[in-house]
């Protein structure tokens, strides 16, 4: 059996504290998630409620009150889809993140695309190059913390 010096408690002490700094820094994505899924409900909530301002009479107001819902709907289920994003990061942290990063690089190439590739830089545009620097961000925190678990691993 090896003897244990002093120098290699304190590395072991310093990896230990790194990967607990790595690992509450993967909570970024978990924070932008909840952000993402209440800016959603929030936005289809608020159109489910603006809708029913619109006569059933007209059948243009009829026709936009329905467009509007549906809308609504498609922002509430989006919602709970970044809630559930968020309750199950810690359990596959790098499945979920791999997949707020793909949804979001998809609404942003939607985006570009529906507007014939114009930047127009809107609030949403700009809150989702955010949101995806963030994930991208925690995607590099959850490797971090991945490389140095199997380092303490290998220690071991």
């Amino acid at each position: 059996m090896k003897p244990v010096t002093a120098n290699k408690v304190a590395q072991e002490i310093l990896r230990k504290g790194k990967i607990e700094d790595a690992q509450a820094k993967i909570k970024i994505a978990q924070i932008i998630f909840f952000i993402i899924s209440t800016i959603n409900l929030m936005t289809g909530v608020g159109l489910y409620l603006y809708a029913k301002e619109f006569s059933k009479e007209d059948p243009f107001q009829e026709m936009m009150r329905s467009s509007i819902i549906y809308v609504a709907i498609f922002s509430i289920i989006i919602g709970l889809i970044y809630i559930g994003f968020g309750l199950l990061l810690k359990k596959y942290p790098k499945q979920i993140i791999i997949a707020g990063i793909t949804i979001i690089l998809l609404k942003i190439s939607y985006s570009l695309y529906s507007s014939n590739f114009k930047l127009e830089i809107g609030l949403e545009f700009i809150l989702e190059i955010i949101f995806l620097a963030g994930l991208l961000l925690s995607f590099h925190f959850y490797n971090q913390y991945k490389k140095l678990s199997s380092e303490v691993d290998l220690i071991k």
